[in-house]
Order: structure tokens, then sequence, then C-alpha cells
């Protein structure tokens, strides 16, 4: 896909789920619409010590986000 976006909240529990029933990255990366790396990066930048957790995952990117952002 080209031109990435940022993941919504959404895709970040899509993913969580989609992740639960075992299904392929490059997989979830079709059903939720976003490029196979973008869906890589996720786990690396959003999860923690307990697997990645899509509410927490939303709010490390918001706030992630909020910190890069010009004044």
């Amino acid at each position: 896909m080209k031109g990435d976006k940022q993941l919504t909240e959404i895709q970040r529990y899509q993913i969580g789920a989609l992740k639960k029933a075992e299904m392929l990255q490059k997989d979830i990366a079709v059903i939720i619409g976003v490029s196979a790396s973008a869906l890589s990066r996720e786990p690396s930048r959003n999860t923690r010590s307990r697997g990645h957790r899509p509410k927490q995952a939303n709010i490390k990117a918001l706030t992630r986000r909020k910190m890069l952002s010009k004044p």
C-alpha cells in the first residue's frame, strides 16, 4: 500500500484479534488494508512484556505522536 499512514485504534484491535486467531502477518495486512511492513513494525513499537495489547498500544502511539508533533 502506498503512503503508509499511522494505524488507528480500530486497526490495532483488529490486529490483536487476528493474531489471536493465529493468522499470518501478510494475511492480516491484507484484511485491515495496510502494508505488511507497517504491520511488522507495530509489535516492536507497541508491545510490552504482556504481549500486544491494543489499548495500551494505541496510548503509546498517541503519546509518541504528541511528543513528536511540532509546537
